[in-house]
């Protein structure tokens, strides 16, 4: 008698645990950015991958980094409105891209790391409101991005005690 419960309370553990794959929405299956910046995809087959500024150590302008990509069969004009600081505007071929991280432009404005820029992302009728993030030059990873050498502070040491030694 007792097997018979246990199999029928695995049985319906079972059941519960499957029903709620079957209602929950996987994300991983919807198109996402692995990265620092934000992706933006309009109805007309422009896509914005990976977009973020980049400041150096006191901030100010930025270098604009990401990738603009048509893909439709038909040519884009494409504007980042960078809101108080102004637009920047890209022509598309079609099915093409442009690379904004090996182009080194610099957007003037008042940057500061670890700030949300609000940037409207347009093209033609269609257009997403976005906040892009500003990010320091001297992050780990970046530093090689700008397009001169940064005094950048050394990262800090933890303090004692605050080791993680992985037990």
């Amino acid at each position: 008698m007792v097997r018979i419960k246990t199999l029928a309370a695995a049985a319906a553990g079972l059941l519960t645990l499957s029903s709620c794959a079957l209602t929950t929405e996987v994300t991983t299956q919807k198109p996402y950015a692995p990265s620092d910046g934000i992706r933006v995809e309009l109805d007309n087959g422009t896509v914005v991958e990976n977009l973020f500024f980049l400041v150096g150590t006191e901030g100010g302008d930025a270098h604009v980094q990401g990738l603009l990509n048509n893909r439709s069969q038909e040519q884009r004009e494409v504007t980042l409105a960078v809101a108080d600081m102004g637009n920047l505007e890209f022509s598309l071929e079609p099915d093409s891209h442009n690379n904004l991280t090996d182009s080194n432009m610099t957007m003037p404005g008042d940057f500061t790391a670890g700030e949300n820029v609000s940037v409207t992302v347009s093209s033609g009728e269609y257009s997403f409101d976005a906040r892009v993030p500003v990010i320091s030059a001297c992050t780990k990873g970046y530093e090689d991005a700008w397009p001169e050498p940064l005094d950048c502070p050394e990262p800090e040491a933890p303090a004692h005690g605050d080791e993680h030694e992985g037990h």
